[in-house]
C-alpha cells in the first residue's frame, strides 16, 4: 500500500516491462518499496498481451508489466505537528534511482503509445501531481547513418584527391 509520503507509479508505454526492486537510489530519501500488484495500477484492462497469437485488430498490445507503484514510507516514530512533514518527499527534493527494463522489439507506433507517465500520489493513493506526456526514445534495431560529414583535398579534373569520411 501507499506509506505515508507518496507513491510514484512510473507507467512506461504499454510494451515495456519494468522490474522490482529498485536497482539503486542515487538520490532521494531512501529506498521505495516497488510491487506490480497494487489495484491503484491501472493495469492491461482488457488489452491484448503481446504474446497473444491473434490480437483483436485495433487494440494496442499491453504488457502487464509495464507499470510498477513506488512507495517511500516514512520511517516508524517521525511523527511532527508541522504539516510540511506529512510527506516523505518534500517540495524541491530530487529523486534520482534505477530500474531495470526490457525495451520492446519496435518503437511503439503511434507517437502516442509511447508515452512513459509518472504520477505522485499522497499515502491515500491519490493523485497530487504528474507528468503523463514524457515520450520514449525511438527503438533502434538496425544501424543508422548518422553525423556524417566529409573533407576533401582541393578538387581538380581527372585528379586523384583525399576524401575524409566521418559518421556515427
Amino acid at each position: 500500500g501507499g506509506g505515508a509520503g507518496g507513491s510514484p507509479p512510473p507507467a512506461p508505454p504499454r510494451l515495456y516491462q519494468l522490474f522490482c526492486p529498485v536497482v539503486k537510489v542515487l538520490q532521494g530519501p531512501m529506498m521505495p518499496d516497488c510491487t506490480q500488484t497494487d489495484p491503484v495500477l491501472t493495469g492491461c484492462w482488457g488489452l491484448p498481451s503481446p504474446s497473444d497469437l491473434d490480437p483483436p485488430f485495433g487494440l494496442p498490445l499491453c504488457d502487464p508489466l509495464h507499470e510498477v507503484l513506488l512507495t517511500f514510507t516514512k520511517p516508524e516514530g517521525e511523527e511532527s505537528a508541522d504539516p510540511r512533514d506529512a510527506y516523505v518527499l518534500k517540495a524541491g527534493d530530487s529523486v534520482l534511482l534505477s530500474l531495470e527494463a526490457r525495451v520492446p522489439a519496435s518503437t511503439p507506433y503511434p507517437r502516442t503509445e509511447n508515452v512513459f507517465r509518472v504520477r505522485l500520489m499522497d499515502e491515500s493513493k491519490a493523485t497530487l501531481d504528474g507528468k503523463l506526456n514524457e515520450f520514449g526514445a525511438e527503438v533502434i534495431d538496425t544501424p543508422r547513418l548518422q553525423d556524417f560529414r566529409l573533407w576533401w583535398t582541393s578538387a581538380a579534373p581527372s585528379a586523384v584527391v583525399s576524401v575524409a569520411v566521418e559518421f556515427s
